[in-house]
């Protein structure tokens, strides 16, 4: 099938081969043409184009944006607009239109804007939900009657993005049927973010870390940004539950972000074992998950989030998880066995359980194998989207 196809992703790392944007690039045996910008969200500064094009297959278009510091700020709304107007510039002036154009979301507003230029040329349009947005920012503003009502632009943009799509994709099912309960009359599918071991292998054999653990100590981590998204107040009060008890461990933050001052100050005040890595490159990120016994998945309450990237990661490195998201990803911890989910009430006692007895818990982790062949295996999970999209080709 010699079709054109056209990705628009704000936030992807073509260059990354963990990123979505990478594998369903990948997965796409056509010609494949990328629409990015040449800011890194993760990293908050702009990306080393000798690092991007290094052993890229794919024409890359990187529209340039003002950058920002912070997630939840005025400057990261604008940014977002910027990367909107001109990706309507660089659309209207195609000469070579694509046949399909993938779009994924969010942000909304560049989602919208393919969807107006498919519906004006008859082209195929597919939106990839990585999250709801705006919904996913309530949860994170103490002002959410008044947020709620500034956010309906927002919000109609989005549902319109989702009413002009011709095929909806998610990286959970709960958000492709999102999408998909206000545009029911075009096909769906969800595929998770994925997981390769063999690909988690070799990242983590390239690492030049050192980490030295001690036989009797259990280690703990936080993978990921360290944003208001997260329950670290509860994390928090779990270890230092443990520390009172005289469970020898340690507790690893492997990331960077706005919270991290907060930690610290209680990691000094109440003297407990935590060390914050910063920002790492990936490899060394899962070099750390690799070492550590139990991963802490734990989002804030009301959260809209239905399965995150840092469980995938857990998954791939083979750890105990501790998770409260409910939904798809409690299901598949309690159907595999790979860990035990927490409320807002038990985090301190599940963490202590869990502690005291390791060796039973580490011995559970039996099952990790099967879940990533049943759900979570992105070679073929990736392949099986594309499938799913190009059938639908008009």
């Amino acid at each position: 099938m010699n079709k054109h196809i056209l990705i628009v992703s704000l936030f992807g790392e073509i260059s990354n081969s963990y990123s979505r944007l990478h594998k369903i690039a990948n997965a796409f045996s056509q010609k494949v043409s990328i629409v990015t910008t040449d800011f890194c969200h993760s990293e908050k500064k702009y990306k080393s184009r000798t690092a991007i094009d290094e052993n890229n297959p794919f024409f890359v278009k990187y529209i340039h944006v003002p950058s920002y510091d912070k997630n939840l700020t005025y400057k990261r709304v604008y940014s977002h607009q910027v990367f909107a107007y001109k990706l309507r510039l660089y659309l209207n002036n195609l000469v070579d239109k694509p046949d399909l154009i993938l779009c994924l979301m969010p942000p909304s507003s560049s989602a919208y804007i393919c969807a107006l230029y498919c519906k004006k040329h008859s082209i195929n349009f597919v939106i990839d939900i990585i999250d709801l947005w705006p919904d996913s920012l309530l949860p994170l503003t103490r002002y959410k009657s008044m947020t709620n009502f500034f956010l309906y632009p927002w919000r109609w943009m989005t549902k319109q993005s989702y009413k002009m799509a011709t095929y909806i994709s998610g990286e959970s099912k709960a958000y492709a049927l999102a999408a998909h309960d206000i545009n029911p009359g075009v096909p769906w599918s969800y595929t998770y973010l994925g997981v390769n071991k063999d690909q988690t292998k070799k990242l983590v054999e390239k690492s030049n870390f050192q980490l030295n653990k001690p036989a009797d100590e259990i280690w703990i981590c936080y993978g990921g940004s360290l944003d208001n998204s997260y329950d670290f107040d509860l994390l928090l009060k779990a270890i230092q539950d443990i520390d009172d008890k005289n469970i020898k461990y340690c507790m690893y933050f492997v990331g960077e972000g706005e919270k991290r001052s907060f930690i610290e100050k209680f990691t000094v005040d109440n003297s407990l074992n935590i060390k914050i890595t910063g920002r790492l490159a990936y490899k060394d990120y899962l070099k750390y998950l690799s070492v550590c016994d139990i991963g802490i998945n734990s989002f804030r309450k009301e959260s809209f989030v239905a399965h995150s990237f840092k469980f995938n990661d857990y998954v791939a490195s083979n750890l105990f998880i501790l998770n409260n998201l409910v939904g798809e990803t409690s299901e598949m911890i309690d159907q595999y066995k790979i860990g035990l989910n927490f409320n807002e009430d038990n985090l301190p006692e599940i963490l202590y359980k869990v502690c005291k007895n390791w060796e039973t818990y580490s011995a559970d982790n039996l099952n990790m194998e099967l879940l990533i062949k049943n759900e979570l295996d992105s070679v073929r999970i990736y392949k099986k989207l594309i499938e799913n999209i190009l059938a639908t080709l008009k």
